[in-house]
């Protein structure tokens, strides 16, 4: 399942109610969350775990990159089988 933005229209209180039900629905299958907001990626590492990618975009090309990241670097996730 991919969440893009999910914390979009809610109000700030209940960012963590949903990230407890996103904890909980990747219980079940794998879930991709897209977000801007610090306070679910803060509470989803709280509550289980993550595997964080963050991008930034660079400067000099525009181009979107993951931070930590070399060009020639492996990713840090694995696809499913």
């Amino acid at each position: 399942m991919v969440l893009n933005e999910p914390e979009s229209s809610l109000h700030p209180k209940l960012i963590p109610h949903l990230a407890r039900q996103i904890i909980r629905a990747a219980k079940q299958a794998p879930v991709w969350v897209i977000t801007h907001s610090e306070a679910l990626q803060y509470a989803l590492e709280d509550g289980a775990e993550v595997g964080l990618v963050a991008l930034y975009k660079d400067p000099d090309s525009g181009d979107t990159r993951i931070k930590q990241q070399r060009e020639l670097d492996e990713p840090h996730w694995k696809w499913a089988d």
